[in-house]
């Protein structure tokens, strides 16, 4: 009795090693204690101290444009692992930028690079950045620098923040045909909001452009239309418009038409429909 229990608890030494089988590695992750999130810093040194050199480097008006535009890349850069106070400071440091004066490089010539600068990275800054840049939007001071107000106004449809929508709305009519176009491009954007929102751009696009392409598409020609020299800035005022709305029409509803003229078919047959059946 006493040889057979050796032999079995010999058996079973051998055996031990081969049945044991180790933990697969997530099974042990799921042992391990969860580690805890880092909470955002709040009010950092090192951020004001980049507001402090951004503004010293604004009112030097010009001569240290190289480095504030370095800097302006270094506050994009912490923004997006800063708190909402540092947020809320860097945007207003950096829309200060849009109305600081500055000395024309010659005759209707703007400096307005660091201003055009400045548009694009507020618009790297939303949502934080769209009241800044809504209140922007009539600054006649930065109305007068052509690229920078073309920043600011694409750079609060980047923000895809849905109380954008209505001043952008009002630019598409705006008598400046590039602001016009900007605002027509910056709504399309909003490719994420409800369908009923993206019906009710859409339809205001079209409306904006579907006089000048019953003119032109139709190609009636100028002697219907006051003389040459209206019809001359119907043209005008469509090639550039024309781009960006139809660019912003087929994000908004996901689909394409060859011209205006097809576009409106398609919305009288589409416009109760969902867009997104299909998507």
């Amino acid at each position: 009795m006493k040889v057979q229990l050796r032999t079995t608890l010999s058996l079973l030494t051998l055996l031990l090693p081969a049945l044991w089988v180790p933990a697969p590695a997530w099974a042990l992750a799921e042992q391990e204690p969860p580690k805890e999130e880092q909470p955002i810093q709040d009010e950092r040194p090192e951020v004001a101290g980049l507001i402090k050199a951004l503004a010293e480097q604004v009112d030097a008006k010009g001569k240290q444009d190289r480095e504030a535009q370095g800097t302006l890349d270094s506050l994009s850069t912490e923004f997006a692992k800063s708190g909402p106070k540092d947020r809320a400071a860097m945007v207003k440091a950096v829309a200060r930028i849009l109305t600081v004066p500055r000395k024309d490089l010659a005759k209707d010539l703007p400096d307005e690079e660091l201003k055009t600068y400045a548009g694009v990275i507020l618009g790297r800054m939303g949502p934080e950045s769209a009241d800044e840049l809504i209140g922007h939007l009539g600054n006649k001071k930065l109305r007068e620098c052509p690229k920078a107000h073309r920043a600011v106004v694409l750079a609060l449809g980047q923000t895809q923040v849905e109380k954008a929508i209505k001043p952008l709305l009002k630019l598409i009519n705006d008598g400046e045909w590039t602001v016009a176009a900007a605002g027509a491009e910056a709504l399309g954007n909003f490719t994420a909001v409800d369908q009923k929102v993206r019906k009710a751009i859409f339809d205001e696009l079209l409306n904006r452009i579907i006089h000048l392409a019953d003119v032109i598409e139709t190609d009636q020609g100028q002697n219907n239309f006051g003389g040459a020299n209206d019809y001359e800035q119907m043209v005008k005022e469509f090639e550039i418009l024309r781009g960006p709305i139809r660019s912003t029409l087929e994000k908004l509803s996901k689909h394409s038409e060859q011209g205006f003229l097809q576009w409106r078919s398609w919305w009288n047959d589409n416009k109760k429909k969902d867009w997104d059946a299909s998507a």
